[in-house]
């Protein structure tokens, strides 16, 4: 969070300013005083009335153009952001210097509006230091400032809204500081560092060999058994702390809000997901079932939803992430961690975490036909070699242009054999219904390190050739293939 960052780098320059046009020529400037910056939990703002007041207080400081000056005024015009009003009229101040005076003419209410001018008359009689100008708006409550239009802050704040101010004497140059830090928004709903896991990231795979054919995970360091359970990791969501609510001084909670969580990835052969509590962010792993107290998710091939799940107000009690594979399906692989999200009922934005989980993809090789198919006139036949000393298991993924996908197992390959296998056979097998286009794409997953199309040549331990049989008994590599 930058909060501090930006208090830190808006209160600088003002200090310098001041220090610099004390001693300055005939040209001033405007610095402000920085105080606590506003910021608004978005969430707070969007379900509050279209009237909403911010709790802020901002000292303006004017300096005056130093040396001789004869008897002379300017009006200064502060100015709040969009969809902001004064809610009461500021107090108004001048502190004259050693060899200068001041004083501030009775100004209207700005009560209403979003603009506040009132005229200053000044007067130096040698150099030295200038007059200080303040205008104080009080930030307790009635607060200083009313906004209108709550949408100015609907929506996280790509930068903090400053008030500023303007002088209708040119002499009055604003070289600095010419704004003042005022409010911004930020979603208070966050994703914060999980507990630990076990077992530890990047152990995760999906085992393609004979025992888990691609339809199961294996996990943990060393020689572990094939299991449909797999542990993606912990998520931790909490409320930001330092947001505050619509009123602007009051911290934000969510109450007794309750959240979505939905995970983004490739989640086909998933067939069921929980969230389990950590008991304080000790060290968990899943089980096959759900334990007390987890939250069911709804799995589709693209995601995994969890609802009514309660928003901490610190950084929370972990939640592991615990999937579970049919065993009949494909596993679909990811090799980029899925994106968890979060809302609170139908408020935006969400939260956010970017590889908090566990990526996880084939413990073999992957390689893919990217264009087949069952075609009569041009009949395609995939050659696969077997260099390897041993028996090869090899599963394929059958992909049609439209509708859903398939896997086919194909019969074990001893050691150093070719078998030739019509595609149309591979796609049967996978039970994959065809479009009438009968295109397709293949992809191969095995144990052995793999080439297609006589990329690696006799030096590869398993290859994979796609053939077409011309009618005139002619024979052509036909389709490409690819590598992640």
């Amino acid at each position: 969070m930058t909060i501090t960052k930006w208090l830190r780098r808006a209160s600088v320059p003002g200090l310098l300013g001041l220090a610099a046009v004390a001693t300055a020529g005939p040209a001033s400037a405007q610095t402000f005083a920085y105080g606590a910056i506003v910021v608004y939990a978005t969430q707070a703002v969007q379900s509050a009335a279209t009237v909403m007041t911010a709790s802020k207080t901002t000292t303006i400081t004017e300096l005056a153009p130093a040396g001789v000056i004869p008897a002379t005024s300017t009006n200064i015009t502060l100015t709040l952001p969009g969809g902001f009003t004064f809610n009461n009229t500021p107090t108004v101040s001048c502190a004259p210097g050693t060899t200068s005076t001041c004083s501030i003419t009775a100004t209207p209410s700005p009560v209403g509006s979003s603009s506040f001018t009132f005229t200053v008359q000044y007067s130096a009689t040698a150099a030295g230091t200038a007059s200080v100008i303040s205008i104080t708006a009080t930030g307790a409550p009635p607060s200083a400032f009313t906004f209108t239009n709550a949408t100015v802050l609907q929506t996280p704040t790509p930068a903090v809204l400053a008030i500023k101010a303007a002088s209708s004497d040119p002499n009055w140059v604003v070289t600095g500081g010419a704004s003042s830090g005022f409010a911004f928004s930020i979603s208070a709903l966050n994703f914060f560092a999980a507990g630990p896991t076990t077992p530890l990231f990047g152990t995760l795979v999906i085992d393609v060999g004979t025992g888990g054919l691609g339809k199961q995970f294996i996990q943990g360091a060393g020689s572990n058994p094939d299991t449909l359970l797999a542990d993606l990791g912990g998520l931790t969501l909490g409320t930001v702390a330092g947001t505050t609510a619509a009123d602007g001084f009051t911290a934000f909670a969510f109450g007794g809000s309750l959240t979505s969580i939905t995970l983004a990835g490739n989640f086909n052969g998933i067939a069921s997901a929980y969230l389990a509590p950590q008991s304080s962010n000790a060290v968990t792993t899943c089980a096959a079932s759900a334990p007390a107290g987890s939250f069911p998710g709804v799995v589709t091939p693209t995601g995994i939803s969890f609802a009514s799940v309660p928003v901490a107000t610190t950084a929370g009690t972990a939640q592991e992430v615990c999937i579970t594979a049919s065993g009949t399906a494909l596993i679909g692989a990811n090799p980029a961690a899925p994106t968890a999200k979060a809302a609170v009922g139908s408020f935006a934005p969400q939260a956010t975490a970017f590889g908090a989980l566990d990526l996880y993809n084939y413990n073999g090789t992957v390689q893919q036909i990217l264009y087949s198919g069952a075609f009569a006139t041009y009949p395609l036949f995939e050659r696969i070699t077997n260099n390897t000393g041993g028996t090869l298991t090899t599963v394929v993924a059958v992909q049609p242009d439209t509708g859903a996908g398939g896997v086919a197992t194909l019969t074990p390959i001893p050691g150093n054999t070719n078998v030739l296998i019509p595609a149309g056979t591979i796609i049967t097998g996978s039970g994959v219904a065809l479009d009438s286009t009968s295109r397709v794409s293949l992809l191969f997953l095995t144990k052995g390190a793999i080439s297609v199309n006589g990329g690696g040549g006799p030096n590869a331990a398993v290859s994979v050739d796609q053939f077409v049989i011309n009618p005139n008994g002619s024979i052509s590599v036909w389709g490409g293939g690819s590598a992640p």
